[in-house]
């Protein structure tokens, strides 16, 4: 990543040698449905409302793209657009925000103790301070656990600790949007080196992956209308905060002839 400080002057002075690149990659908090508060899809909800993605996207100095989608823009099946939620290119609003907190209020949520897990590394580290914040304005009593980079991951994976929130990224292995799909199918839990961070294990997602699968990459342009209504169902039942896609930046030296 360019330097937040350094960036503008990139932009600016190196246009023609400065390119941000698109990567198969979305970054989410994950939220577990199996236990409180966020087996209560208010509770799942009112975080997706309330987020402001465009702030997170400053965390990362612009590496992030907003979203709101679980399939990120360069796989078959993204679906553009704002989410049932709000639109994630914009900050919410005020009453926005005070609505979230009525939808937790409204589920005698308020005042749940909420443990956000992060890895040390930033700006992960800063996006999950936000969310810390975040949690305690719509009115849980939330604190913020850090874990070592090396073994993040096992940790939050190990189903014994029963991480209720916290940070988790996918970068494709093939593309292909099954690939994605792992993290939130019944298939990804498991009792050690879980994936399924939020454990969700909903039929209606379990049906149109059994029919998806099956089908040949060949075949994902023809699916990917049906790839997009299984990823808006997903987003609707806020079965992750998802909130950018990465990019990497593309910086040639002046040495370089970029027209040729």
């Amino acid at each position: 990543t360019i330097p937040a400080q350094v960036l503008p002057q990139v932009v600016t002075q190196a246009k023609d040698r400065y390119q941000k690149t698109p990567l198969a990659s979305t970054y989410y908090f994950f939220m577990n449905t199996r236990v409180a508060p966020f087996n209560n899809k208010d509770a799942r909800t009112a975080v997706n409302m309330a987020m402001d993605r465009p702030a997170l996207a400053k965390l990362s100095s612009g590496a992030l793209t907003p979203g709101c989608n679980f399939l990120p823009p360069t796989i078959a099946g993204h679906a553009d657009g704002p989410c049932s939620f709000g639109d994630p290119t914009v900050s919410p609003s005020a009453a926005t925000v005070a609505k979230a907190k009525q939808l937790i209020q409204a589920a005698g949520l308020a005042g749940t103790k909420v443990t956000v897990w992060s890895e040390t590394r930033q700006p992960r580290q800063n996006y999950c301070v936000y969310l810390n914040d975040l949690l305690n304005t719509l009115g849980f009593k939330s604190t913020l656990k850090v874990i070592q980079d090396s073994v993040y991951f096992q940790t939050i994976g190990n189903e014994s600790a029963n991480p209720q929130i916290g940070f988790a990224d996918w970068s494709q292995d093939f593309p292909n949007p099954s690939d994605f799909y792992l993290l939130l199918s019944k298939a990804g839990i498991q009792a050690t080196n879980n994936e399924n961070f939020g454990d969700v294990d909903d039929p209606q997602i379990e049906s149109q992956l059994a029919s998806l699968e099956k089908d040949p990459a060949s075949e994902l342009s023809a699916d990917a209308a049906k790839w997009q209504a299984l990823d808006k169902y997903v987003a609707d039942q806020s079965y992750g905060g998802v909130y950018g896609y990465q990019t990497a930046p593309k910086f040639l030296s002046n040495r370089v002839n970029v027209s040729g």
